[in-house]
């Protein structure tokens, strides 16, 4: 565990959902630098080394690495804060007029720009907002928090895969969280402008990627 965890306040809600994270190839590749070495198998070591060296405050209650290795950062009868705090913002349309792009026929690299609401309403048809998936208006005080370490090129490898999935049963087990794609969601589920577009002086960039496109969902082997 990470000394720091010691400071998190307890639990006092029930578990009600896990929130995949990626720890991103941007952190993965720092961590490499530190470490002298890209081999999967050790960057997990190297990636609790830094987070407790510099003490970020932002991490999950597991990691797991690219070799499959889980690294505990928190126990889960604490409350850690791998989510933002979602407060009143998705709690009307708001959100969704946020990321509006500026004017008709806006687009980026000649393409038309995925908008955040596109891509819920796709993922998630007829559920009108995150507050409405088993996290909730506040999901770090109800959810347990999966960092998945990629490789230094982003990727996910199938042992970490593997890994994940039977923690992901083991957790879901521990804590009677059904084992379904509403109860085992993203950063990106419970935030979707968080961890999605941005508004940039008038420019939209970007679309929802917390764990992203590179996770296979169906590899975690949830039910349907």
């Amino acid at each position: 565990m990470l000394p720091q965890s010691a400071d998190l306040p307890l639990r006092t809600r029930p578990v009600r959902a896990i929130v995949i994270h990626t720890a991103t190839a941007v952190f993965a590749r720092k961590v490499a630098q530190d470490i002298g070495t890209d081999d999967p198998a050790r960057l997990g070591d190297g990636a609790v080394a830094r987070y407790e060296r510099l003490e970020l405050p932002f991490y999950g209650h597991v990691l797991v690495d690219g070799a499959g290795a889980p690294h505990w950062l928190a126990p889960v009868d604490r409350v850690a804060w791998h989510t933002a705090p979602l407060a009143d913002f998705y709690a009307t349309d708001r959100w969704r007029l946020w990321a509006r792009p500026p004017g008709e026929g806006w687009t980026r690299h000649g393409r038309d720009p995925a908008r955040v609401w596109d891509w819920w309403d796709a993922r998630w048809p007829g559920v009108e907002s995150p507050r409405l998936l088993a996290t909730g208006r506040q999901p770090n005080d109800v959810s347990i928090g999966v960092d998945l370490l990629p490789t230094v090129d982003g990727e996910f490898t199938p042992c970490q895969m593997q890994a994940a999935n039977r923690l992901v049963l083991d957790l879901c087990c521990d804590h009677d969280v059904p084992h379904l794609r509403g109860y085992v969601l993203g950063h990106e589920d419970v935030d979707p402008c968080g961890r999605g577009a941005v508004r940039r002086r008038g420019i939209i960039y970007g679309v929802p990627w917390d764990p992203g496109p590179r996770l296979d969902w169906t590899l975690l082997g949830l039910e349907s």
